[in-house]
Order: structure tokens, then sequence, then C-alpha cells
């Protein structure tokens, strides 16, 4: 929320204060995209599930009050996101500083894709290396990849959580063989 208060971020939405169901009526309400339709479970301000419905098409979904609120959510009915197979894809390896982990992922706009990492992972990552290719291609490798190494484990989830992993030297000798083995095979 970009309530200012006395130089500080509204108490509300810094966790502070427990939001009232009321609160959060009124605040998915004022989006103007969504209705509030009830909790799912039990009621804790913000970290509340909820069932909200689009105003657009109707759907409805479960999600986090604080995620609706903030902006980081929406209707995954209405959404235009997603991996498209048919479009150029990206394979991005990610190195985490300080630590012995790495992210691959894909995306068919790595742009954007980098700059949600950026915000959403609770810790400070890079850009290492990436392959572009076709679509099917880029998911065949992040599958082979994933499948070949050991998830990273944290004691939270976020955004990408599954696709860190352990041993980032070992992740780059795969990535590598893929990436090697695409410029193989490439006409010259």
């Amino acid at each position: 929320d970009a309530l200012i208060n006395k130089g500080t971020r509204c108490p509300m939405c810094a966790g502070l204060v427990k939001a009232s169901m009321e609160d959060l009526n009124d605040k998915i309400s004022s989006i103007g995209k969504f209705e509030l339709i009830g909790v799912v479970g039990r009621f804790s301000g913000l970290g509340s599930k909820v069932k909200v419905r689009c105003n657009e098409d109707g759907f409805e979904w479960d999600v986090l009050a604080q995620n609706i609120i903030r902006g980081n959510s929406g209707c995954p009915k209405c959404a235009n996101h997603g991996f498209d197979t048919s479009k150029v894809g990206f394979v991005y390896l990610l190195r985490s500083y300080g630590g012995d982990i790495a992210k691959v992922g894909i995306s068919n706009d790595m742009h954007r894709r980098l700059k949600e990492i950026y915000s959403r992972t609770p810790f400070q990552c890079e850009l290492f290396d990436f392959i572009e290719c076709d679509g099917a291609t880029a998911r065949a490798i992040e599958k082979r990849i994933h499948s070949m190494t050991e998830q990273a484990s944290f004691d939270f989830s976020f955004d990408g959580y599954t696709e860190w992993r352990r041993n980032f030297n070992f992740v780059k000798e795969l990535f590598y063989n893929e990436k090697n083995s695409i410029e193989a095979s490439a006409p010259s």
C-alpha cells in the first residue's frame, strides 16, 4: 500500500497491525478487480487465505489476501503468462551470492522473469548465463537438469523456490553441456 504514515508504510500493510475482515474486504474491493467471497480456513489478517472472484470473468480462486492487496497476484484465468513451448525460450542459470546453490529455470520473457525473481527471492542472486532456443528444447533442458540435481532446501517457500538446486558447480557443468550441445548442432 502506498499510504505514507509519518514517513513509514501503512502499519497494516507492514504487518504491524492485524487487519480485520472488514479491512480485507475494503482493501480488496478498492482494487476494483476482485470481490472477496470469504476466508478459507482460519482468519489471520493479511496472511489469511481467501476466496476471491474476478470482476472481469467471474472466476473464483483461493489466494493469500496479502498477495492480492500488494499486487503480487491476479486472476489466473485472465493472466497472460506461463511458459509457451511454441515460442522462443530461455533457459537461465542463476547463482546465489555467498552460497553454493543455483537456479535453473525457463521463460519466454527472460527480462520480465529476472525482474520477478530479483524482487521475490529472499536472498541476492545474479544471472550467470542463459541459453536461447525454441521453447520445447528449453523445457526439455530444464527438466533434464532438474532430474539430475538435488533441490535446495529452504525453511520457507517463495516464487520459484523449487527450481533452486544444490552444488552450483555441478549444475553449471550440466548447464554448459546442454549449451555446448545446442551450439554444436546449430547450422554454421
